[in-house]
């Protein structure tokens, strides 16, 4: 395993979500001022209802990754460029048939879930940069997830940091004079932009590949689809998870609690690809690991969870102790709907990650079954009880509803690869993370007590300061004692001290 390109691709990944959650804050800072909170709910049901068309695509997309990294592996160059065109074609292809004919099926879906008569103008202008800009990611998804095949993470992250800025700017530059339907062109102009980068990115990686990908096979295509149908399974159950959440909140709680939940949904999800954004970059290392050295499969796993925890026992709480300053910073004001949903999705996206290591091995191995019966069981949950408690509590019963399906879900994964690798869940964890567990609540505890009791009489800039000064000054000790920051300090002392005189090499050793 290459552990420099791990570490590369892994900084860059996690550089690239940084990027990409500052834009979306000033996107729908900006967005939230210009065009009012029912715009923006507009604007997340139409593209929720837009991903339906996903199906469409087989899991071709998602399941390329694997397979470009099994073939670099193997020093087969030529398969893996049958792969990447084989790939790209078939989706170009596919969707290109299929979003013509479910556009009247989505435009009636979006009717009956819009209770205000008002907003249909709006909903429908944007239905066609939509679609088009879905083509259009779709495709070039194709090509990023081959490029990530080839272990270089760090180019995509590169060409998605350039679109992000690209996409803030085309905002501010679009939105003043055409409203959300300048909104929807930035969206289709920074999708086009993404398909030819991440096309000319791969063309650099393999100068083999020609200009415009043409090359189709019935073989490879076989391949293909025989791994991805297990995506497709996914596929279709991840539409009954985001979509059919923000679908249910439309019909049951009104487009400014969508657009509330859209804004916690899309900050929260940020934040945990911070935390993702590494494991995503291991994936092709564990295909390529499968091939070469299946041994270190156990280790990578077993690292990457411990990592995992002591990020989530301490930025859980961390992060909720945050929420309504951020409510404050990005809204305007202390919006008790965002600061609940956030709070409620903060809980469910994190303690989901540590299902990750177990799911990004399943993805890396290709043994895909316990991922997909996973997904049911989000998907069938998601929507039963979204249904159930969206009649009886509205935008809260749903958030609920979602949680509660993610979790059962992921931690169904989680268990069942510990099972099959006799992975005792407990020998993970440690007294030290015990420690710190008991600390971050305590510290979210005496901040909460802090701000219900103060955020009326001192500036809110003042109780930030004094509410990170407490969290800190609480877990500090904890967190210094747990051996993860320990470990990642001596691995960054010995990646950038010199070596000593020692240790060096002598003249036969060169």
């Amino acid at each position: 395993m290459d552990t420099n390109k791990v570490v590369r691709n892994t900084i860059v990944a996690t550089s690239q979500a940084i990027v990409y959650g500052i834009t979306l804050f000033f996107v729908y800072r900006y967005v939230l001022d210009a065009l009012g909170a029912e715009s923006l709910g507009v604007w997340a049901l139409v593209l929720a209802t837009t991903s339906t068309a996903s199906l469409a695509n087989l899991g071709i997309a998602t399941s390329t990754t694997k397979f470009v990294a099994q073939y670099i592996a193997r020093d087969q160059p030529d398969t893996a460029n049958s792969i990447i065109q084989t790939a790209a074609v078939s989706v170009a292809l596919i969707l290109g048939i299929a979003l013509p004919l479910v556009y009247p099926l989505i435009s009636n879906l979006i009717g009956y879930l819009i209770q205000s008569d008002a907003y249909l103008p709006e909903a429908y202008l944007i239905l066609p940069y939509a679609m088009l800009s879905f083509w259009l990611n779709s495709v070039s998804g194709v090509f990023q997830a081959c490029i990530d095949g080839y272990q270089r993470v760090d180019l995509r992250g590169y060409l998605l940091i350039g679109a992000s800025l690209l996409y803030l700017a085309l905002v501010f530059l679009l939105v003043p004079t055409r409203g959300i339907e300048g909104l929807a062109q930035a969206q289709v102009i920074q999708a086009g932009i993404l398909l030819i980068g991440s096309w000319g990115l791969l063309r650099y990686i393999m100068p083999a590949l020609p200009i415009v990908p043409f090359r189709w096979s019935t073989a490879t295509f076989k391949e293909i689809i025989g791994y991805s149908l297990n995506f497709q399974v996914i596929a279709i159950t991840q539409l009954l998870l985001e979509p059919v959440a923000k679908a249910l909140l439309s019909r049951f709680a009104g487009l400014s609690t969508l657009a509330y939940f859209e804004m916690a949904h899309r900050m929260v999800f940020q934040i945990r690809s911070l935390i993702a954004a590494g494991h995503q970059a291991i994936v092709p290392t564990i295909a390529d690991a499968q091939e070469r050295s299946p041994g270190n499969l156990s280790k990578i796993y077993n690292y990457s969870f411990r990592l995992l925890l002591f990020l989530i026992v301490f930025g859980l709480p961390f992060c909720m102790m945050l929420t309504p300053f951020v409510s404050w910073i990005w809204i305007g004001e202390y919006n008790a709907t965002f600061i609940l949903f956030a709070n409620l999705l903060f809980i469910g996206w994190f303690l989901n990650l540590l299902a990750n290591p177990a799911y990004f091995a399943n993805l890396g191995t290709g043994e895909l079954k316990w991922n997909v019966i996973g997904h049911i069981v989000i998907g069938v949950l998601n929507l039963s009880l979204g249904i159930m408690l969206g009649r009886a509590f509205g935008g809260t019963g749903i958030t609920i509803g979602f949680i509660a399906a993610l979790l059962t879900g992921s931690f169904i994964i989680m268990m069942a690869y510990h099972k099959n690798y006799h992975i005792s869940l407990l020998r993970l964890f440690s007294v030290r993370t015990v420690y710190l567990a008991l600390a971050s609540i305590t510290a979210l505890i005496a901040t909460g007590f802090l701000f219900i009791t103060y955020f009326e009489d001192l500036p809110a800039l003042t109780l930030i300061l004094i509410n990170l000064a407490v969290f800190l000054l609480i877990t500090a000790w904890p967190v210094w004692q747990h051996p993860v920051p320990r470990t990642i300090l001596s691995l960054v002392q010995s990646r950038f001290s010199p070596p000593t005189p020692d240790t060096q090499p002598g003249p036969h050793e060169r």
